[in-house]
């Protein structure tokens, strides 16, 4: 929905954010938009891209404090510069 008095995205809370791979405005608990689903289909790109979940190496809590500062998963150069178009 649109804020047409604010000219912006009608917001939403969620008090609690279960799960892994949220966007780092749910990990924050600040207001949501549409923007939080389009983060989670970035993740599942990415997992199709290179075969692994963002931050896979690391623990759940230092991925939720990574999300929040704004860190994004690192990409093996190597899996952009492939010449099999089947991948």
């Amino acid at each position: 929905a649109w804020d047409k008095e604010k000219d912006e995205p009608c917001g939403f809370h969620v008090p609690n954010n279960p799960g892994e791979f949220r966007s780092p405005e749910e990990y924050a608990l600040e207001v949501e938009t549409e923007k939080v689903d389009v983060y989670s289909m970035g993740n599942i790109f990415y997992l199709m891209l290179v075969e692994m979940w963002p931050f896979d190496d690391f623990k759940m809590a230092e991925v939720k404090e990574k999300m929040k500062k704004g860190d994004r998963p690192t990409l093996d150069q190597s899996k952009l510069n492939h010449t099999d178009p089947s991948t």
